[in-house]
């Protein structure tokens, strides 16, 4: 996902660019705006924290875009791409070492693994975002799970946008 900074800043086009040119296929992509009461409900396991507050105020202070990606390794590559948490620590070429340097600012949320990626988009977090049928189907494709084997290649789909 494209957290509000990405999005305000103009990076999508930029961030969108990068995955393909590596070569990963989009399947899904919306632009939307969530509210407070989807991100409390979203982020509930954080509400314990002392910065969820501040979180779901970010979160809801602009439009964010919820994005599918496939390919090969696409959940280790994805996080390569995309670099540290904290910008401080990502290296340049990476997502957020070459757009950000705040933790709290950091542009994009992508799973960190297969588990991850599989409760994500078709789990409680973004069944009102991306259903089964909503998923682009490319001809190359066996079956329509998140983890497909197709010609003994592991495919995997990265979700960059799953904080809604």
């Amino acid at each position: 996902m494209i957290k509000p900074d990405g999005v305000q800043r103009g990076l999508v086009g930029e961030i969108i660019k990068r995955f393909e040119q590596k070569g990963f296929k989009s399947v899904a992509l919306k632009f939307v705006q969530p509210t407070e009461e989807m991100l409390q409900k979203h982020y509930a396991d954080l509400s314990g924290r002392p910065f969820f507050a501040g979180l779901v105020k970010y979160m809801a202070s602009g439009p964010v875009v919820a994005m599918v990606w496939e390919g090969l390794n696409i959940v280790k590559t994805g996080r390569q791409m995309l670099g540290e948490t904290n910008p401080a620590d990502s290296k340049p070429g990476t997502i957020r070492g070459d757009f950000c340097i705040q933790v709290g600012r950091n542009i994009m949320h992508g799973s960190d693994s297969v588990e991850s990626a599989n409760k994500e988009p078709c789990g409680s977090r973004m069944k009102n975002l991306f259903h089964g049928s909503q998923l682009i189907k490319f001809g190359f494709m066996k079956t329509r799970s998140i983890e497909i084997l197709n010609g003994g290649l592991n495919i995997s789909v990265f979700i960059i946008l799953t904080e809604i």
